[in-house]
């Protein structure tokens, strides 16, 4: 075997490892940039929840706007309706009870 294509086989492999080394590295950094985002979202919604336990209202209120969502969603408009128009009362009726936690929902919502 000649030396020289020997060497210029194993430089061009060590380009290829390389080059290889380094997407792997850009995929992990992808990665994790998701997992952090993905753990944002859920001490968000910790967050939410524990808002919403120590909160029955605001809590109904949440369980109401997932009903009005699940009735879009089945194209039951009337009851969405119905729904969205006792989300809004509540949410009036709350607000002058406890503004400070209402605000609070609605900036995570």
């Amino acid at each position: 075997l000649d030396p020289s294509i020997t060497k210029e086989v194993l430089k061009n492999r060590k380009a290829q490892i390389d080059a290889r080394a380094a997407k792997i590295e850009a995929e992990m950094m992808q990665l994790k940039a998701e997992m952090l985002n993905k753990t944002e979202e859920i001490l968000k919604l910790k967050g939410i929840k524990l808002r919403l336990i120590g909160d029955p209202v605001a809590a109904h209120i949440a369980e109401l706007k997932q009903q009005e969502k699940d009735a879009v969603g089945s194209k039951d408009y009337l009851t969405a309706h119905k729904l969205q128009k006792e989300i809004k009362e509540l949410e009036q009726k709350h607000m002058k009870t406890s503004p400070i936690q209402h605000s609070h929902a609605n900036s995570s919502a």
